[in-house]
């Protein structure tokens, strides 16, 4: 995907999600794609607060069965229309509100839990960290990885994965620099096994 084939990145869409390519979006698909679709092929991924849906939609065409997110969702299923011509599988596009449970999260949940959790650029409220976390925990098992790239804001997201080790996870820390163009801060972590 280029990155002026997205629709609706330069404008405020709906004054709301989805407005345009944020710089962590774009470091989630260099990530993905540094990944390869061995890592992708046929896992089921969710993306939370997805946006434009970048970061899921580059997940989907390395292989992966594909949910993205949000609370508004026009600009992601826009998107994926625009983008999905082939015979790869588009990603599915579900309303979701963190922390929520009710009709939008038994759509996203159809297949059962995921095998991987993206989300990008979601942890500048830290507001929303509670209900970020406990939704991570509701779509995940045992082994399931969520990789979050955020940009670094202050004395960055220390706090956020603190909290995330006193819910059980096992949180890896990666700093990625010059190579992805700005110093952002990316964080892998995966559900404790059993936890």
């Amino acid at each position: 995907i280029e990155r002026d084939q997205l629709g609706g990145t330069d404008a405020y869409f709906y004054g709301w999600t989805g407005a345009r390519v944020w710089e962590a979006s774009l470091i989630m698909a260099q990530l993905a794609d540094a990944r390869g679709r061995s890592f992708w092929q046929d896992r089921r991924v969710v993306e939370l607060g997805c946006g434009c849906g970048l970061s899921g939609i580059a997940a989907a065409a390395l292989g992966a069965d594909v949910v993205l997110t949000d609370l508004v969702t026009q600009q992601a299923q826009a998107n994926v229309a625009q983008t999905f011509h082939s015979h790869i599988k588009p990603p599915a596009v579900c309303r979701l509100r963190w922390g929520a449970s009710g009709t939008d999260f038994s759509r996203v949940t159809e297949g059962g839990s995921f095998d991987v959790i993206i989300a990008t650029d979601c942890l500048y409220n830290t507001a929303s960290w509670p209900a970020l976390l406990s939704t991570i925990s509701a779509l995940s098992r045992p082994g399931t990885e969520a990789l979050i790239v955020s940009v670094k804001r202050g004395d960055g997201n220390s706090e956020f994965f603190e909290l995330a080790l006193s819910n059980g996870f096992l949180v890896e820390n990666r700093t990625h620099g010059a190579d992805l163009r700005r110093v952002l801060e990316s964080e892998t972590w995966r559900r404790r096994l059993g936890g």
